[in-house]
Order: structure tokens, then C-alpha cells, then sequence
């Protein structure tokens, strides 16, 4: 029932049906499963069609318009590299923890082989197809947007592995630097609005050129030009220029006024307050995660 809510909020769910049809198989299922899956997506698909058909006079009509047609596409390799590691849109510079995947994920898979199976395909499905858009890059917006939906699967597998290390303080530290590199990378698209950044590099090179410099070469994509803005006074980025109520070095604390200045302290002492914990090597600490394994 929740597959068939998730194809009615995002079409290409239904490309990561035959990872979860094989994920029945290695697990071994009765086919009466598998027909049990597959049932309300069916259902759901009918009723997304017919609501297709009432809105745009199509079965197969999504109202996308050019992007839901075959000219939209095309080979995978440049979408599938530049959402793995352009500076503009690379899951490495906006997920810093996906580094350490090649070497946890081996971990994950010993455990639980039939998971790590599936979460691949998962991740491999979603990077493949949006990575023949024309548009992968999902421009303009912060990170590779069109991966998010994979991504819940990646942090899990990530998991495993942090346990199988978590008695050497190197690893602790290393996951706990990378993890709060990418917050500070994310909340770099939250202090300043997420498109100023885009539009200062528009606004100096202009549009033809815009795209591949933002996406390739790092000076110009959105977080050292963010940072740039941050820095204020020195900045070279600090163009006439002015992005709706949004200027260059002009903190959008909006998201402040949305969440409240206390949960936001209150997450921060939490935060500090964890990290000894974290990072400790103390009795009752190890007797935890002996429990957990």
C-alpha cells in the first residue's frame, strides 16, 4: 500500500519495483508475496493514469512536459559522474559520509546480504535513470537533489559498517568530521537562499556559460561561493546585484523565524552535550554497543 503512495508521489518509484521483486526472491518469499506487492501498485497505477487522463487527456501524460519524453534522455555516464562528484551537484561534497562507503559497505553486506542487495539497486536504479536526464543536475537547487530519495538506504548501510569500526578512535573521528562537514556544507544553502549563489554566477558569466562552470569548476559552484558571500567584505563575488529580498552577504534567517531561535540551541547544547559520549571509550559505553551487536 505505501509502494503505490510512493509511485502516487513520484512516477519513478516504479523503476525500483524489480529491485524489491528480487530482494522476494533472494529472501526466498512464496510468489503469493510477491503477488501481494505487487497488487495496490497496480492499483495505484491505474488510478494515476485515470488522474492523468482527467488533468491532461493522456493515460501516460505526467504534465512535464519535454522531460517526460525519450529526447530527454541520453547515455548516463556524464549525469551519473556529475551527481556522484561535480562540485555543483557531487553527493561527495554534500554527503562527505558517502566517502566511506567503498570501505563499509563490504561490512554491511557480510551481515546482511540480501539488504545490501537491494539497497544497491536501490541507489544504482535512482543514480542510472536521473542520470540520463538531460537535466541530472536538477539546477537550480542545493545538492543532487534527485538522489535524495536513495539516500535513506545509503545512511543505513553506512550504519553496519560504523559499528564493525567504532572502537578505533580514528574512524569515530572521521565519521564525526565528515558528518559535521556536511552539515555545515547544508546549512551554507539554508543561512544564505539557496539560489543566490547561482544567480551571482549567471549575473557574471551569463547564461551559456553558466552551467558547466557552476557544475565543474569549483570556485564557482555554490559552496565556496556561498562561503564567499559569508565572508562578506573580501569577497570577489560581491557583485551589484540583488536576488529578490535576498542580497549578496545578507544572512536569509528566515528558517530561524520558522523554527525558533530555543529548538535551535537546544539542538546545538544536545549536539555538544552527545559528542564526549561519542567519542568515549568507557565501560558502560562498550557494554552498549556489545549489547547492540
Amino acid at each position: 500500500m505505501f509502494a503505490a503512495l510512493a509511485l502516487l508521489t513520484k512516477r519513478e518509484i516504479m523503476f525500483l519495483v524489480p529491485a524489491f521483486l528480487i530482494y522476494h526472491r533472494l529472501r526466498k518469499y512464496k510468489s503469493s508475496y510477491s503477488l501481494t506487492y505487487l497488487t495496490p501498485i497496480l492499483i495505484g497505477g491505474v488510478v494515476y493514469g485515470y488522474y492523468n487522463y482527467v488533468r491532461f487527456g493522456s493515460f501516460l501524460q505526467f504534465g512535464l512536459g519535454h522531460e517526460q519524453t525519450l529526447d530527454a534522455f541520453r547515455l548516463p555516464f556524464l549525469g551519473m559522474l556529475g551527481l556522484l562528484v561535480s562540485p555543483g551537484v557531487g553527493l561527495i561534497f554534500y554527503f562527505p559520509l558517502v566517502v566511506l562507503k567503498p570501505i563499509l559497505f563490504p561490512h554491511f553486506y557480510g551481515r546482511r546480504p540480501r539488504e545490501a542487495v537491494l539497497f544497491a539497486l536501490i541507489f544504482i536504479t535512482t543514480l542510472c535513470f536521473y542520470g540520463s536526464y538531460r537535466n541530472w543536475h536538477g539546477m537550480t537547487y542545493w545538492g543532487p537533489r534527485y538522489l535524495l530519495v536513495s539516500l535513506p538506504f545509503v545512511v543505513l548501510s553506512l550504519g553496519e559498517g560504523m559499528v564493525k569500526f567504532y572502537d578505533r578512535f580514528l574512524w569515530k573521528s572521521a565519521i564525526v568530521g565528515l558528518a559535521v562537514a556536511g552539515w555545515f556544507v547544508n546549512l551554507l544553502g539554508v543561512l544564505i537562499y539557496f539560489q543566490v549563489g547561482f544567480a551571482m554566477v549567471w549575473y557574471r558569466f551569463g547564461s551559456r556559460a553558466f552551467w558547466d562552470i557552476s557544475l565543474w569548476r569549483f570556485e564557482y559552484s555554490p559552496i565556496p561561493v556561498h562561503l564567499m558571500i559569508l565572508a562578506g567584505l573580501s569577497s570577489p563575488y560581491q557583485l551589484e546585484f540583488q536576488y529578490g529580498q535576498t542580497s549578496p552577504g545578507r544572512l536569509d534567517l528566515f528558517w530561524l523565524s520558522q523554527v525558533g531561535v530555543i529548538p535551535m540551541l537546544a539542538v546545538l547544547v544536545g549536539a555538544l552535550i552527545t559528542l564526549p559520549f561519542i567519542l568515549s571509550d568507557n565501560k558502560s559505553t562498550k557494554d552498549l554497543r556489545a549489547e547492540i551487536r
